[in-house]
């Protein structure tokens, strides 16, 4: 009855820190970025603390990547806690433990492939900071797009399967309340991605930002192709003439 009564309570502990540190992430750390976006506020105030952008752009960094880690720390606890062998035959055990490890092989490669094309200036949001290396060390010499690796396929991979890992967690837990704290985080994301990444972005480098991933535009090019006339423009094409009106 102890061990239950304690599984019990570290299970809730571990619920109540995940959803404050899931909106810690998205709603505090989604303004203070929003505002460097807009007005430079964490680098001002380091400079008017005597401080200059590298700092500001290192203390972001910890406290983006603390946050993270506590997040995902978090999380893993609630799966640990909520796991159960109870109630299930060998083969849905299997096929949930089987699939769930596929999403977070997934989510793995999907990082890795992200974090290979961006570094650690795109990583931390970097362009949030600086435009070129005389300000920040870490910016490349020519800060643009680049839609190579995985983003040769998805515009914001971490959008779209970027929360991979979690699903598989709640899938091989086997729990309800797993998977909703999953969905959570799936909508934060969305949210911070929304609001606070894409108008950076389009602010930024405008033209250079496609409104459709290279999957999207490899089926448009193909319904195009199949029909015999243009049913859908190419995404390359319609974002320059905005960008020229």
């Amino acid at each position: 009855m102890w061990a239950t009564g304690y599984t019990q309570f570290v299970f809730l502990y571990s619920v109540a820190q995940c959803v404050g540190w899931i909106l810690f992430r998205t709603l505090v750390l989604g303004l203070l970025l929003k505002k460097q976006s807009t007005s430079q506020l964490i680098t001002r105030w380091y400079i008017r603390h005597g401080g200059n952008s590298e700092e500001a752009f290192s203390s972001w960094r910890a406290v983006y990547n603390t946050t993270t880690i506590m997040t995902y720390g978090a999380f893993g606890l609630v799966a640990l806690t909520a796991y159960s062998w109870g109630g299930a035959d060998y083969g849905t055990l299997f096929l949930a433990h089987t699939l769930g490890l596929l999403l977070i092989a997934f989510h793995v490669w999907s990082s890795r492939s992200v974090y290979e094309t961006l570094g650690d200036f795109g990583w931390f949001y970097g362009d949030f900071f600086a435009r070129d290396s005389s300000i920040l060390s870490l910016a490349p010499s020519d800060i643009k797009l680049y839609y190579t690796g995985i983003y040769r396929y998805l515009n914001n991979p971490d959008k779209v399967i970027g929360q991979a890992a979690f699903y598989g967690l709640a899938l091989i837990s086997r729990s309800w309340a797993v998977f909703a704290l999953a969905l959570l985080l799936q909508i934060c994301n969305l949210l911070f991605s929304s609001y606070v990444e894409t108008p950076h972005m389009e602010k930024i480098y405008g033209a250079q930002v496609h409104r459709d991933s290279g999957i999207v535009r490899t089926v448009k090019n193909a319904v195009n192709k199949g029909v015999g006339q243009t049913v859908f423009v190419d995404d390359a094409r319609s974002t320059a003439v905005d960008a020229s009106s």
